[in-house]
């Protein structure tokens, strides 16, 4: 039963203009060396399962190095790995998800998405499929699905953005377990402008400010 769903569900994950000979396989070696690291931080110490928050993402997640002290008083997990896309989180469901059972989900993707040359619809797609195999494995669990940032370092993909989290919101509201959280708009100020404050010197990942406002946005909307 388990194999038939993900089956489903990798069918209608968009492709993402990938040369002739690539495929989706050959994507998830990318990422053997974090699941490998993921699998000896819980040999060595296994997270809790009471009242887990698991965050599940790109580098954003991966660069959220005070996570448990910006969230203290919750018992947060961090699987987030850098360059990963929607996809990938699917893919490797079975080791950063289910293994936790955890009480409630982050989700921040589309960042890399996007800059891949994945279109708004297609990674709403891969969203869904992500979101309808939580509900199949784990019936009930909240899942907070974050917006995508925009950056001055990939400024010419703002309204892709823009329309990816408008997109994002609307889907959010047809789930009654699915929220849709605006972080995007803790980065810029009221013209419009990006704070650039909030970047690290790359212009593309944000930095601890900007992180503590996310903190903060984002536990209104967890358990206590």
């Amino acid at each position: 039963m388990k194999k038939t769903i993900y089956l489903l569900l990798f069918c209608v994950i968009s492709t993402m203009s990938l040369s002739a000979g690539d495929s989706i396989y050959h994507r998830a070696k990318i990422w053997k060396g974090d699941m490998k690291r993921f699998a000896k931080q819980d040999s060595i110490e296994a997270p809790k399962s009471d009242k887990l928050v698991l965050f599940i993402g790109s580098s954003t997640f991966t660069g959220w190095g005070k996570i448990k002290t910006h969230f203290a008083g919750y018992n947060v997990l961090n699987r987030g790995f850098g360059g990963s896309s929607a996809c990938d989180l699917l893919y490797y469901a079975e080791q950063i998800i289910f293994p936790y059972n955890p009480s409630q989900i982050v989700i921040y993707e589309g960042d890399n998405d996007i800059n891949e040359g994945m279109t708004p619809d297609d990674f709403l797609i891969d969203i869904k499929a992500l979101v309808r195999l939580i509900e199949l494995r784990l019936p009930g669990v909240p899942v907070l699905i974050l917006s995508v940032k925009s950056s001055p370092a990939r400024n010419k993909l703002r309204p892709l953005y823009e329309e990816v989290n408008a997109k994002l919101y609307a889907y959010s509201l047809t789930k009654r377990h699915v929220t849709f959280v605006d972080t995007y708009s803790l980065l810029l100020d009221s013209q419009g402008n990006y704070k650039t404050s909030l970047y690290e010197k790359d212009m593309l990942h944000i930095n601890e400010a900007a992180y503590l406002l996310w903190a903060e946005r984002i536990k209104k909307h967890l358990f206590e």
